[in-house]
């Protein structure tokens, strides 16, 4: 089957041929990426988020430019996001120029950043003990930016139920954190 092919189906809601798609090109976008960012961690981040996003967004997808192209774009976007949050300044940032690329990496491993790698780590092991379709839901929300209508859609439950798991998984999240050893 063709990429034409796998992208219609895809549109139309097809999870196996987009699925597909993913494994034709994931180890080309996290390849751009981890040359981007430098760091294993947050290359699978990027590379889940934009695979998110193109799943998500699938439908906008026009067949003007390649598909690869067109996630690549997404890719790259969501890099310049990952070093605006960093807090660095991406406008003096020319990600072509090798000694940028160094002043990046440089950059991300401050002290700050390993106390909030810390921080991420205590997160993310709380993360782990709710459960994991409420987890799914609180992850959208807060770490991708998604809204509850844009939940809804992707997880296939009403929004009431998505704004209820958001709740219930942050009120869980909180007495995780308060009280690890429970």
């Amino acid at each position: 089957m063709d990429e034409k092919d796998l992208i219609q189906q895809a549109k139309n809601g097809d999870h196996i041929a987009f699925t597909k798609l993913y494994n034709m090109y994931v180890n080309d976008i996290s390849t751009v990426i981890k040359f981007l960012v430098k760091d294993d961690f947050t290359t699978e981040v990027i590379t889940n988020d934009t695979f998110l996003k193109a799943y998500l967004k699938l439908n906008t997808y026009v067949n003007n430019i390649s598909f690869r192209a067109w996630l690549k774009m997404i890719a790259v976007n969501n890099c310049i996001d990952f070093f605006r949050h960093a807090k660095l300044d991406s406008n003096n940032i020319d990600i072509d120029n090798e000694e940028s690329k160094v002043q990046l990496s440089d950059s991300i491993c401050t002290e700050s950043e390993m106390l909030h790698n810390e921080t991420r780590e205590l997160v993310n092991n709380a993360l782990n003990k709710i459960p994991e379709h409420k987890r799914k839901a609180l992850e959208l929300y807060y770490f991708n930016n998604f809204s509850y209508k844009e939940i809804a859609k992707l997880l296939r439950m009403p929004i009431g139920t998505v704004k209820s798991d958001i709740n219930r998984a942050k009120k869980k999240l909180r007495e995780i954190i308060k009280n690890p050893q429970k």
